[in-house]
């Protein structure tokens, strides 16, 4: 009698997660990227950017350079996908080890939320949602503004999680301000305080705490505490 064949199905590689980050110019991307950069701890993070010359990495986290990829210490690397998001992304998803997770680091007028839906189509990687940065004392202006407005607009509304750089440049009822008017303009957002867009990297790449905000009335020093 012959043997029944078993054939067991090769393994199905897990979808990189990805997250984008957006902002106007001026809002902290770049010193966000490298403070999660720094901050890794043995996370494996590669952040694809447009071109090089639109994020500055510092120079004490780069290991070696060869041609459109950075490596960075901890195992992390940037890379430029120039005008080819996806065949970049497939490129660092095919990494051995790939990466535990993407950042896509999108341009001050790119609309996050394109990028995002894009991944849907994309073989490897796997939608983790979208961080926007805005600069706590011109997010009210560059809003309104008639060049980039709309482009922040969007931003805001779509963002899953809103890093409130340089809060603590406002006064303290501004910052009260400020947390109810961006939550009438982004709605469906989680709010995320930084200074120096200094914040845990579990907060970008997912599992911020929810906050609520209690004012001593002194400058920049509004305490969040966090929910029961």
């Amino acid at each position: 009698m012959t043997k029944a064949v078993i054939r067991v199905p090769a393994k199905v590689p897990a979808a990189v997660p990805v997250t984008v980050i957006g902002g106007y110019l001026g809002a902290g991307k770049t010193t966000l990227i490298n403070h999660l950069l720094r901050t890794a701890n043995g996370v494996r993070l590669a952040v694809l950017v447009n071109e090089f010359g639109a994020l500055s990495i510092d120079e004490d986290l780069i290991e070696a350079e060869d041609g459109n990829i950075i490596s960075i210490a901890g195992g992390c690397i940037c890379c430029s996908f120039g005008d080819d998001l996806s065949a970049a992304l497939m490129d660092i998803c095919a990494f051995k080890p790939p990466p535990d997770h993407i950042l896509i680091e999108a341009s001050g007028v790119a609309i996050p939320a394109v990028i995002d839906n894009s991944l849907t189509v994309l073989a490897g990687g796997q939608s983790n949602g979208i961080v926007v940065l805005v600069d706590a004392e011109t997010v009210e202006a560059a809003f309104e503004d008639i060049y980039i407005g709309d482009a922040v607009q969007r931003q805001l509304a779509e963002a899953d999680l809103l890093i409130v750089n340089k809060l603590d440049l406002i006064e303290c009822a501004e910052q009260i301000f400020l947390e109810d008017w961006l939550t009438q303009k982004a709605p469906l957002a989680r709010q995320v305080p930084a200074k120096h867009a200094k914040v845990p990297l579990d907060a970008v790449l997912g599992g911020a705490a929810q906050t609520v905000r209690r004012c001593d009335g002194s400058r920049g020093n509004c305490v969040r505490q966090s929910r029961a």
